[in-house]
């Protein structure tokens, strides 16, 4: 059971995010499992980018990660190309003001 509510709060913090980024710039597919769905697109295609070109160095990983990322989230969640870096940046600093917000409440 512990197993089931770690993987569920490990997906809604991935997808809350994604989710609220995606409604901020305007994305025409915003719902909880097409966000999540893009989420997965997203690792994927990064994914094949490794395997494609294994001897990244770790900056030009970073690079890439970005525009892979706004692509999947242009497709998924039907939106343009400058619309899915704006949700990926968006995302990244969301994430980062859940993570400290839920490590603030932890302490309590």
């Amino acid at each position: 059971m512990e197993l089931l509510l770690a993987l569920l709060i490990m997906v809604t913090v991935m997808v809350v995010p994604v989710k609220l980024a995606a409604s901020m710039v305007g994305a025409k597919n915003t719902g909880f499992f097409t966000c999540l769905g893009a989420i997965i697109v997203a690792s994927i295609i990064q994914l094949i980018a490794i395997r494609i070109i294994p001897a990244l160095s770790e900056q030009l990983g970073i690079l890439l990660s970005l525009p892979l990322t706004a692509v999947a989230y242009m497709m998924v969640l039907d939106t343009s190309f400058v619309k899915g870096i704006l949700i990926a940046v968006l995302q990244g600093f969301i994430l980062v003001l859940m993570t400290f917000l839920l490590a603030g409440l932890l302490v309590f």
